[in-house]
């Protein structure tokens, strides 16, 4: 994932110093954003303009682009137009190279995209005074394959795709936010990440949230753990424990089901909760399966509460009638 990232950053910088412009697309939360941040720190004779609201018309657009690039936003159109052309000039005649990152660019009017081609065209489009930069969803390649944008099309030298992210990249990332935290130890098992990974789609953003609500599961299930009273425990009931933790997730389902392994009923009110001891071999500081799915079923929906429940669910206790 790192790799990727900073593979693009670099693409887009070369291209960058080649003066052509460059179009990158990806799903959201795959690091579009990141990549243009590692180009803050462009080579010298290079000057960066960052554009993130799209939606605006053609007027307000240059308008924005002017308060951007420091001039005073005119009345009409062309005025704005020429404002911005004039900047573009004058930066070439101090032999620096302006920039214009357009962030969210398949949200652009369409009579903003179709006039892009035309801020490109200087000196009767004999040089390359200005590079864009346009960043976007996958649509915005398919605005793009449009017949009416062909023009703005084929001034994009440079079209790059952030894809999503393997399952070899969501461990590694994981690894590496870890490490950014000041944890050095595996804290994800790998059916936790196999499973974030299917439900995030390879996303980073995604990834960081259900990342965090597991991990602010896993905080409440080490201080339930720290605060059950301690008492000895047979090999049995340790292995019955550590059986329980696993396939039940309400305290009644686990209390029934060590009930079970006993063999004998237990009366009392069903509002008492079972306080079992956890086994002392068993250290509560690894996010599993059950954890990450108890994470994931707020944000999931029902779809995932079936699928986490198949795995805890049991068979009812049949008693046997004498015949």
């Amino acid at each position: 994932m790192a790799a990727e990232c900073r593979a693009s950053a670099s693409q887009s910088n070369l291209r960058l110093g080649e003066r052509a412009s460059v179009v990158l697309v990806g799903e959201p939360g795959v690091g579009k954003t990141c990549v243009l941040r590692a180009l803050r720190i462009p080579a010298a004779g290079f000057r960066l303009t960052y554009c993130h609201n799209a939606t605006l018309g053609r007027r307000d657009f240059y308008r924005q682009l002017c308060v951007a690039l420091g001039r005073s936003p005119a009345a009409n159109a062309g005025s704005l137009f020429y404002a911005v052309s004039r900047h573009v000039e004058e930066r070439a005649e101090e032999r620096i190279h302006p920039v214009f990152l357009l962030d969210e660019a398949h949200l652009l009017h369409q009579d903003t995209l179709e006039h892009l081609h035309i801020l490109l065209n200087y000196h009767w489009d004999s040089r390359a005074l200005l590079s864009l930069v346009l960043v976007g969803l996958p649509e915005l390649r398919d605005r793009l394959a449009l017949r009416r944008n062909r023009s703005l099309l084929s001034r994009l030298h440079h079209r790059l795709e952030i894809a999503p992210l393997t399952p070899d990249d969501t461990a590694e990332y994981l690894r590496l936010r870890l490490r950014r935290a000041g944890c050095d130890r595996e804290l994800f098992a790998s059916d936790a990440i196999a499973l974030l990974h299917e439900a995030t789609a390879g996303a980073m953003r995604d990834l960081d949230r259900l990342a965090a609500a597991a991990s602010a599961r896993l905080r409440v299930v080490n201080a339930s753990s720290l605060s059950a009273t301690p008492s000895p425990a047979s090999p049995r009931r340790t292995r019955a424990s550590a059986t329980a933790d696993h396939l039940c997730r309400r305290p009644r389902h686990r209390a029934r089901f060590l009930r079970r392994c006993d063999g004998h009923q237990h009366s009392g009110s069903r509002r008492t909760r079972c306080r079992w001891p956890s086994p002392p071999c068993r250290a509560l500081a690894t996010i599993t399966m059950p954890i990450a799915q108890a994470a994931l079923m707020p944000i999931l929906g029902p779809a995932s509460q079936h699928h986490g429940a198949a795995r805890g669910r049991r068979e009812p206790h049949r008693q046997e009638v004498p015949r």
